[in-house]
């Protein structure tokens, strides 16, 4: 996935039906700054183990840059969809379960 991803963004996704959403927070947490990209799992012509997928409409990159003080941060992560939303609507729905995850630490102390 990372390899089509990047092999996109290098042709400036020339010929690839995509969407995309770029926002940016600051508050009393780190700055964040997100890049979603939605694009239909047709337009992913070598994806392993396509029988596998069924039922799965499209792939979807997050890239998220932190900044607090001076360290800055970069996550780059890869989800499937069953699920045919346009970029803006998901990036709502990872940031509201990435909220639910920083506002529960504990729970992650518990687990490890």
């Amino acid at each position: 996935m990372e390899a089509f991803f990047k092999a996109a963004q290098t042709t400036q996704w020339e010929g690839i039906e995509f969407s995309y959403d770029e926002s940016t927070e600051a508050g009393h947490h780190p700055i964040e700054h997100r890049q979603v990209w939605v694009v239909p799992i047709t337009q992913v012509p070598d994806l392993p183990h396509r029988s596998k997928w069924k039922g799965k409409t499209c792939v979807v990159m997050v890239k998220r840059f932190g900044q607090l003080w001076n360290k800055t941060t970069t996550e780059v992560c890869f989800y499937i969809t069953s699920d045919r939303v346009d970029a803006t609507i998901l990036a709502r729905a990872i940031r509201s379960h990435w909220g639910i995850e920083h506002s529960r630490p504990w729970v992650e102390r518990c687990h490890i």
